[in-house]
């Protein structure tokens, strides 16, 4: 079955998306980050700061990895954004499904309130709309600009995606 794996800038709606199609789809969702915190047994910020990128994107490979083998409906795997920092990672994600969530820098930041985890825009911008991330989303089969939908929008483009795309 098709695997998908839903990347974007934080704040721009891939959970609040993937928890409306996992109520009006037969789509299988998993959130990366929770299924990461159950198999480390704690925090998944704690473990980054104390291992790094490359342990990250380990962990991660590891899950998606699983989740692909014992998949057997169409599945969406949104990907925190940290699992992508990476640089030398980005050749493994494309060669996967990827969707990207996108849009206005400044529109996402304020909505999304990501002040909690980045003091100013600019700092925003740096970490989440770096060259190499921008590169990642544009290599997308999918690139949605989230700047004017609304939740339930994003939901409806993702599912006709998903459903409407040929299994790989």
């Amino acid at each position: 079955m098709a695997i998908y794996l839903l990347i974007g800038p934080s704040g721009s709606g891939k959970t609040t998306a993937c928890e409306i199609i996992s109520q009006e789809s037969e789509i299988k969702i998993f959130d990366l980050d929770k299924v990461l915190k159950e198999k480390i047994g704690g925090s998944l910020s704690a473990f980054h700061l104390q291992n790094g990128d490359q342990a990250l994107f380990d962990l991660s490979k590891e899950a998606i990895l699983d989740i692909e083998q014992n998949s057997k409906s169409k599945t969406i795997i949104v990907v925190g954004a940290g699992s992508i920092n990476l640089d030398s990672s980005h050749k493994w994600y494309t060669e996967k499904q990827l969707i990207a969530l996108t849009g206005n820098e400044e529109k996402i930041y304020d909505r999304g309130n990501r002040k909690k985890f980045h003091p100013s825009l600019q700092a925003y911008i740096n970490a989440e709309f770096s060259p190499s991330r921008k590169n990642l989303y544009q290599k997308s089969k999918l690139c949605i600009d989230v700047t004017d939908k609304t939740p339930e929008g994003i939901a409806n483009e993702l599912i006709d995606f998903v459903n409407n795309t040929p299994n790989s």
